[in-house]
This record gives structure tokens, sequence and C-alpha cells, in this order.
């Protein structure tokens, strides 16, 4: 039986950060990575975008997967403070 590899879930605001990322997935680093950009691009929609593609994808933030928000902080409209979202659950 073959060890199941650690998923790395990074949502991104834009597309420029996700080609970014996408290099990460061609690396045989001993974990997978799924780089998306999510469909709406505030801080709080990109947010709750991963955490739904959290529990769609059935990861375990508890012990063993990890997911990421990339979101550019520069061009934030909203004024949102990203540390203020909150995690998955």
């Amino acid at each position: 039986m073959r060890d199941q590899l650690r998923t790395v879930l990074i949502v991104t605001e834009g597309l420029t950060e996700k080609k970014y990322l996408d290099h990460l997935r061609k690396r045989n680093a001993g974990y997978v990575v799924h780089a998306i950009e999510s469909p709406r691009k505030s801080a709080a929609d990109v947010f709750k975008h991963c955490c739904k593609e959290v529990s769609n994808r059935g990861l375990n933030l508890k012990d063993f997967d990890v997911a990421y928000c990339v979101i550019d902080v520069d061009f934030n409209s909203q004024g949102e403070d990203p540390e203020d979202l909150g995690v998955c659950r």
C-alpha cells in the first residue's frame, strides 16, 4: 500500500499568482500541490472559496494537509485585513 501524500491547497485571488505557484506541482517534493484561482477577488471571498475547496476535497487540515490563501494586499480595495479572516472549520 502506498503512503498518502500530504496535500497543499493554495487559493489565489489572481491568475498571476496561480501561474507562479503552479510550478510547485512539477516538483517531486513528497506532497501534492493544487494552486487554484478564486472566482471572486475580495480577501473574504478568497478565504470562503478556500474553505469550500478544503471541504470539497476532503482535506484534513487538523492533522495532515495544509491550505493557504494568497491575497495581494497592495490592491485590497475593500480594506480587509486578511489576518482577521479566521480558520476553516
